[in-house]
């Protein structure tokens, strides 16, 4: 989800890029659908696989059709295939069969949001297919490259590279490329706030699509339409476009896109006033959530209806639709690592089975030759041979247990994360409940807004290992700001870099000072607090980043230590910090230091550099 497109492209990163992939990626979903549904097809080609005098070329097209096969069902087993058709296909001369192995490793890679990744393989199948001066297949992976920089909401590469691709279609015209190229380049701009460029392809598009008689494509260019024109508060033209959507998603029972231009009207009728036809509609795209059993669905239209709440005036009902939406989205979040990390650990112990039973078997055909050949030379020689063998094998294994390992870290830390959500979301709404009960519903009404804006940024950063410092300061002054208006701007704060550090360049976890913050203004000063200072100092020594927080609070025995003596957001800091220290190999730590008064907390992080 991405806070730049708050009425359409809530579920663009879900559904839409999906639907657009199907160009961008090279894959035709309805004919994988008639060619791999069939578990008849998919034995065939495990038959086809297992033929002793196969051909490389051929080995790694069907090994690229398998892995396509298990891309929408189950994605893991898909990157098992693409792996072994990319090892395969580094071995040959075909320029073709490699830049199918890498642009497929690119693909799998996309589905699995890794974005970054997915672009270094589109890049290697790139040069292969300039290689082969495959205009139409160039196309299609500047198309790739574009849709990976737009979920990373790098929408100036977006643009570079669909322009790229624009250029390769001249030249090898296809109606139905050019319409998707159109469609997310109206998105790009929109993600750069250039509604002119953004409106402009959106006519290019359209103009495609009613000469194609292609529907589908022209009604989510309508619906950019209603997008772009709630963003510049221009409501009577966003409910023409809004309108129009509903009316044909509903006529042809696409209710995906129903469910979205539900949720757009809703909030374009909100800010029309009309409360009556926006909670008719939210509560339609409710019941679609409902009748499909989509949590994804369900959390979107609480997010709309918190909205709709807001503009009503309405904060308490406000807040709880907030709660709702919070809740199911780390709920979402939530399931999906934990799947991810059974996957993991299955993967991991079929692949170590794997290894144990084909050494042995290795082994035993081994001492089986050496018997034969009855040679005290040979059966040294085999011996060594054998123990050459084990040792290699052994290291393979130990090498794939470490990459293991890292992965279920790096997953324990994206845990680790959701879990500190909940932690800062419970105080935050805490505030805004205390402003409800004491009327002051301006307040209320700055605070909410503030705070929907915070979160979805804090929600996105959440997702990502690591974060510019400059983005996470930013969040941090966010907050900061917020309470200090809770609080009657009864404390003051400083946040000062050394001359040396370039908050742009250098990266930090997210949120990973803040609750050391929240744990100053909450406990250290609380309701009463009178001329309160924090200081956030951040330096680099050597290769670590120094991050020091000062406050003259109550300081720590005295406030910040629980009665059962545990803080269950120290402890997750703390746990944090181990992975990171883990998964980076360098030190950290984090001190908590008694000032009388206040408290001065120093938390040691690596000095990490954002690649160029």
């Amino acid at each position: 989800m991405t806070s730049l497109y708050p009425v359409y492209f809530s579920r663009n990163s879900i559904s839409f890029s999906f639907f657009l992939l199907l160009s961008f990626a090279g894959i035709n979903l309805m004919a994988n659908c008639q060619v791999f549904a069939q578990t008849s097809t998919l034995d065939s080609l495990q038959n086809i696989l297992e033929s002793r005098d196969l051909h490389d070329t051929t080995k790694v097209r069907v090994l690229v059709q398998i892995g396509q096969t298990y891309i929408y069902s189950d994605v893991r087993k898909a990157e098992f295939y693409a792996k072994e058709a990319l090892d395969i296909a580094q071995s040959t001369d075909v320029n073709k069969t490699k830049a199918d192995a890498f642009k497929n490793m690119g693909n799998v890679n996309y589905y699995l949001s890794n974005y970054n990744l997915a672009v270094q393989y589109w890049l290697e199948s790139l040069k292969y297919a300039e290689k082969m001066g495959n205009q139409l297949y160039m196309a299609a992976l500047y198309g790739n490259i574009a849709a990976a920089h737009n979920e990373l909401k790098e929408f100036r590469q977006g643009v570079f590279f669909l322009k790229k691709k624009l250029v390769m279609l001249q030249s090898t015209p296809q109606i139905q490329e050019e319409i998707f190229t159109y469609i997310n380049l109206s998105s790009s701009y929109m993600g750069l706030d250039h509604y002119d460029s953004s409106f402009y392809f959106i006519d290019l598009g359209l103009e495609k699509s009613l000469e194609s008689k292609n529907e589908f494509s022209e009604h989510h260019l309508y619906s950019l339409k209603c997008t772009g024109y709630t963003k510049l508060e221009e409501y009577e033209k966003a409910l023409k476009y809004g309108l129009k959507v509903n009316t044909w998603s509903e006529a042809s029972n696409n209710k995906d896109l129903l469910t979205l231009s539900s949720n757009q009207l809703s909030l374009i009728y909100a800010k029309l006033g009309d409360f009556e036809q926006a909670y008719r509609h939210n509560d339609k795209s409710l019941f679609l959530a409902n009748e499909f059993g989509s949590k994804k669905w369900e959390m979107e239209a609480y997010d709309y209806r918190a909205r709709i709440d807001r503009e009503k005036g309405d904060f308490q009902q406000a807040l709880t639709n907030y709660t709702n939406y919070i809740s199911l989205r780390d709920s979402i979040i939530g399931e999906e690592k934990r799947v991810e990390n059974a996957r993991l650990e299955e993967r991991y112990e079929a692949e170590k089975n794997y290894e144990l039973i084909r050494n042995e078997l290795e082994f035993q055909r081994q001492i089986k030759n050496i018997a034969i050949a009855n040679s005290g030379f040979i059966l040294l020689a085999a011996f060594g041979f054998i123990m050459v063998i084990q040792k290699k094998r052994k290291a393979q294994l130990a090498h794939k247990h470490e990459i293991f390992k890292a992965y279920v870290a790096e997953t324990n830390l994206k845990f680790h994360r959701l879990q500190m959500n909940p932690h800062f979301i419970f105080n935050s709404l805490n505030a805004i409940r205390d402003y409800i009960k004491k009327e002051r519903l301006n307040d209320a009404d700055f605070y909410l807004g503030k705070f929907a804006s915070l979160m979805r940024g804090t929600l996105e950063n959440s997702q990502e290992n690591y974060i510019t410092l400059n983005e996470d300061l930013k969040a941090l002054r966010a907050y900061l700001d917020l309470e200090r208006g809770r609080l009657n701007n009864s404390f003051t704060y400083e946040i000062h870099l050394s001359a040396e550090i370039n908050p742009d360049q250098v990266l930090i976890p997210p949120m990973i000072l803040q609750p050391l913050i929240e744990n100053a203004i909450w406990h250290g000063f609380g309701n009463d607090a009178e001329n309160g200072k924090i200081r956030v100092q951040i330096e680099k020594q050597e290769a670590n980043l120094i991050c020091t927080i000062l406050d003259n609070g109550k300081g720590f025995s005295e406030s910040k230590q629980p009665k059962d003596g545990k803080s269950y957001g120290t402890r997750l800091i703390k746990e944090r910090l181990d992975i990171i220290s883990k998964l980076t190999h360098t030190k950290t730590g984090l001190d908590f230091i008694n000032c009388q008064p206040g408290t001065q907390v120093n938390m040691v992080l690596p000095y990490i550099l954002e690649e160029p």
